[in-house]
């Protein structure tokens, strides 16, 4: 069985592609307003790492993800406090069944071992409020005042 090449988008699917393009920058522009409120907030917060921001470049912030330490600590606590968050790649490439070589030692990799054990990806979607994140932030916060 071949699979079918031959694609086309059905009338509906590009009325709403069309009508998301427009509003396309102002996502965008939004995102990033947001992410700023997450970067004022947390910037003092000894425990995370915020995403760089790298000069002449643009983020979108499809996902704002942090470096937590105690990250499962911190993600049950949020839960707790009904925030959702999530932990958006749970394995590295070499921890793929397949690559069972020696790829697949876990101090092969470290960096990517820490940083996939340490990430955590707070909301960033379009309903969030500045009040929402301010709240967010002040529970992260909280939550390291013990450390």
């Amino acid at each position: 069985v071949q699979p079918e090449i031959n694609h086309k988008i059905d009338t509906l699917d590009a009325l709403i592609l069309k009508h998301n393009l427009k509003h396309l920058k102002d996502k965008i522009s939004n995102r990033i307003l947001k992410a700023h409120l997450y970067y004022k907030f947390l910037f003092q917060n000894k425990h995370i790492i915020l995403p760089k921001i790298l000069k002449n470049r643009q983020h979108i912030y499809y996902s704002f993800q942090i470096l937590a330490k105690n990250r499962n600590k911190l993600m049950n606590f949020l839960k707790n406090k009904k925030i959702e968050t999530k932990i958006q790649h749970k394995y590295l490439i070499c921890d793929h069944p397949g690559l069972k070589n020696n790829l697949n030692k876990k101090n092969f990799f470290p960096k990517g071992q820490y940083i996939k054990n340490n990430t955590l990806s707070l909301p960033i979607h379009d309903k969030i409020t500045k009040n929402n994140i301010k709240q967010i932030c002040m529970f992260i916060n909280k939550f390291y005042e013990n450390f």
